[in-house]
C-alpha cells in the first residue's frame, strides 16, 4: 500500500479500482492501512511525515468510497448522498452525477460530492462560486467551479504560485456541461 501511495497517481481511477478490487472488502482495507502505517512509522522517527501520512490516507479515502459507494447500485449511492443533505432532490443529484466524469466519484468524498454539487448551482447562477477548506492537517483546500475555458486551469495554479501558496496538489474535473470543479 505503501509503495502504490507513493509512486502512482492515486487520483487515477483505473489505479483505485485495481488496488480496490485486489483488496476486496472495507475490513481488509482497514486493516492493511493500518499495518502500513504501524510499518511505516516504525523504520525510524523521521521516515513517517505528513507527506506520506497525506498519500497513504488518500489512497485509503479513495480505496474506502469504490469499495462502499461507487460499487453500490446507482440509485444506493444516491441514497447514501442524501444522508448528507435531505433537502437535496435526487433527480438534481443524478444530473449532476451523470454530468461529472467517471473518475470524479473514485477520487471524491461523499460529503465533497454534495459540497461540489452546491457549489456548481451556486456557479450556474453567478459565473463562478469557490469554496474553502481549512483541515485539521493543517492543509487548506480552496474548491472553485466555473465555466471551463483553455487555460483556466494553469492560470489559477500560476495565481496561487504568484502568491507563494505552496500547492500540495490539484485537480480538475470538467463535466458534459462545461463546468469545472
Amino acid at each position: 500500500m505503501s509503495r502504490l501511495a507513493m509512486t502512482r497517481e492515486t487520483s487515477d481511477m483505473d489505479v483505485i479500482a485495481r488496488f480496490a478490487d485486489t483488496v476486496g472488502d472495507l475490513e481488509k482495507l482497514k486493516a492493511l492501512y493500518l499495518i502500513t502505517y504501524a510499518d511505516m512509522s516504525a523504520v525510524n522517527p523521521r521516515f513517517w511525515t505528513s507527506w506520506k501520512a497525506y498519500f497513504l490516507r488518500g489512497l485509503y479515502l479513495s480505496a474506502r468510497e469504490y469499495l462502499s459507494g461507487i460499487k453500490e447500485d446507482k440509485a444506493e449511492y444516491i441514497k447514501s448522498l442524501q444522508s448528507f443533505s435531505p433537502e437535496i432532490r435526487a433527480e438534481e443529484l443524478i444530473r449532476f452525477i451523470d454530468d461529472m466524469p467517471e473518475r470524479y466519484l473514485l477520487s471524491t468524498s461523499k460529503s465533497k460530492v454534495i459540497a461540489d454539487y452546491e457549489l456548481k448551482k451556486k456557479a450556474v447562477w453567478e459565473f463562478f462560486s469557490m469554496r474553502i477548506d481549512n483541515r485539521s492537517d493543517g492543509i487548506t483546500e480552496i474548491a472553485i467551479c466555473t465555466k471551463d475555458a483553455p487555460g483556466l486551469f494553469s492560470g489559477i495554479v500560476g495565481f496561487l504560485s504568484s502568491k507563494r501558496l505552496n500547492i500540495f496538489s490539484g485537480n480538475i474535473f470538467t463535466g458534459k456541461s462545461g463546468y469545472c470543479n
